[in-house]
């Protein structure tokens, strides 16, 4: 990619990624650089003191991404899922079907939740009555011995709890085993424990820790009740990627038994997609239900679509809308002039603004673009800061760059002992320069240094943030400042939420309308003053 450099110092720079869920991890997929600064603007004549900051798109946005065709090839869960929501809502099982099916699982989490319950306070009963009699025997045999056993630890698993382990050991290991559903679907209310889920970890009840086979018990029961009480709509931003995964493991989630061996290996080649999250709020990944819940998981996937066609159909569906998606907006990049973009004097252009845009065939070439690019604006640009909206973007950024920074630092690693020739020995007593390590690359992603603008005071004190952790969307942020800055509203006109561009362009006039970056005039301002008073220290000296 080949970037002019800029005639002047590009101060600030507003950057937004779209994500590419692959390989386990979150990747970058495109970003987008919009170089900008604060100026004052007039409300009035010249004259008028009453004047406001306003964002000036300082140089030509710079916006890298990879080709539609290898995202679609290469990510596990679907990008856009903001797109896939009406969809969800349009296809799935409607409110009064479902909570018709929650309520019958209900009842059959909340019993297997009770019994559970019931053999804990059975087995805190069985330690008691073993503790009393311990201490009655030790009484006999004199005090000296009650002191001396009391000072002993009682190892928490050395005492025979007349089989009541045994079968909470039993239950836990036949919660992967057993099913839940009948033949025909419905719920099994004489069925054993099932999932649920809260922290595992060992904790004390009574005066006996929990093994970590009762911990994971009891997790996935816990589970399981919240499922059958919150659940309301699967998670759009876990959707699997049917080109991807195939459609035969996808059909067993939907056709085989619970039990069975063939769906256990299909929701095992599935759980790939768990690294991706299990979700937000009431909505759930569909590889989160499948391994903590299937039984529920398959009568809802039945309950919305009469057979596994329909039901590899829909996840089609969902992929053709994301790839139309995506499709667009590269169409949109490649005229290399964006119709979206504001000019420099706060007011929409009738003609189309120019674009630098750099597509990429693999990931690989997009982190060593990304790494260039960035470089270009730290070391030659010299951008004083990068800002960006939420912490995320941060941690996957990170993670996209070291690709390149391994492969750059590995072309720069010093030779062994082992790698020199003879006539390098030859030479060894000669005077090596040290090596020239050039600065349009970065060799480290701790280079590429963000700034989160939602952590910053000046962001929450101007009211962005009115209930107390809870961050606005971007879109919301926008309109809160548009009524005093009139390039926020030229760009909240346009209205293109998760297209990078927008949302870098959207993300500068926040910045400006909080006051986290100050205007350019202020600034020469502030410089002049100083150097007044120092020239004014002098002089009284």
């Amino acid at each position: 990619m080949h970037i002019n450099p800029p005639k002047k110092i590009t101060r600030y720079i507003a950057v937004d990624l779209e994500f590419l869920k692959c390989r386990g991890l979150h990747f970058a997929r495109s970003i987008a650089f919009v170089p900008f600064e604060a100026r004052k603007h007039g409300a009035g004549s010249s004259s008028s003191s009453t004047e406001r900051a306003c964002t000036w798109f300082t140089e030509v946005p710079t916006v890298l991404a990879i080709e539609s065709n290898e995202v679609m090839r290469t990510a596990d869960v679907l990008p856009c899922g903001h797109l896939l929501y009406p969809y969800l809502k349009e296809h799935l099982v409607h409110s009064e079907a479902l909570e018709e099916l929650k309520n019958a699982f209900r009842r059959e989490s909340e019993a297997s939740l009770e019994a559970y319950r019931n053999m804990r306070h059975a087995l805190r009963e069985v330690k008691h009555l073993q503790e009393s009699n311990r201490l009655d025997q030790a009484k006999e045999s004199g005090i000296g011995t009650i002191e001396k056993e009391a000072c002993t630890e009682v190892e928490p698993h050395d005492v025979p709890l007349n089989g009541i382990e045994d079968s909470m050991s039993c239950a836990a290991s036949e919660l992967t085993s057993s099913s839940s559903l009948n033949s025909n679907g419905s719920p099994n209310e004489q069925s054993g424990f099932d999932d649920l889920q809260f922290p595992l970890c060992t904790q004390e009840v009574g005066n006996r820790s929990l093994s970590p086979t009762e911990v994971e018990l009891r997790r996935r029961l816990q589970i399981r009740a919240a499922i059958s009480y919150h659940f309301e709509l699967l998670d759009p931003y876990t959707i699997p990627n049917i080109y991807l995964l195939g459609e035969d493991p996808l059909k067993r989630l939907y056709t085989d038994p619970t039990n069975s061996s063939t769906f256990a290996e299909a929701v095992k080649y599935v759980s790939r997609i768990r690294a991706y999250g299990r979700g937000k709020g009431k909505h759930k990944a569909l590889a989160f239900l499948f391994h903590y819940y299937p039984e529920f998981t398959q009568a809802v996937l039945r309950e919305s679509f009469p057979n596994a066609t329909d039901w590899c159909d829909f996840l089609r569906g969902c992929a053709e809308l994301v790839k139309g998606e995506l499709r667009c907006v590269e169409d949109t990049y490649r005229r290399r002039k964006y119709p979206f973009t504001v000019s420099p004097l706060c007011i929409p252009t009738a003609v189309s603004a120019p674009l630098y845009y750099n597509e990429c065939a693999s990931l690989e070439d997009f982190s060593a673009a990304l790494n260039k690019a960035w470089s270009h604006f730290l070391f030659q640009a010299k951008a004083s800061k990068f800002y960006a909206y939420g912490s995320m973007d941060a941690k996957v950024l990170s993670t996209t760059l070291r690709l390149s920074c391994d492969e750059y630092r590995q072309m720069r690693r010093p030779r062994t002992k082992s790698s020199f020739s003879q006539t390098d020995i030859s030479q060894s007593t000669q005077t090596t320069p040290m090596p020239y390590f050039r600065k349009d690359v970065l060799l480290s992603p701790f280079q590429a240094k963000l700034v989160d603008i939602t952590k910053s005071t000046l962001f929450s004190g101007a009211g962005f943030i009115r209930v107390e952790k809870m961050i606005p969307g971007l879109p919301e942020a926008l309109q809160r400042v548009a009524s005093c800055d009139s390039t926020a509203k030229a760009v909240s006109s346009i209205q293109r939420p998760h297209d990078p561009l927008w949302d870098a362009q959207a993300l500068a006039c926040v910045c400006v309308g909080a006051g986290v970056v100050g205007s350019a005039d202020s600034s020469k301002i502030n410089s002049s003053n100083k150097a007044a008073n120092k020239a004014n220290t002098k002089e009284n000296n």
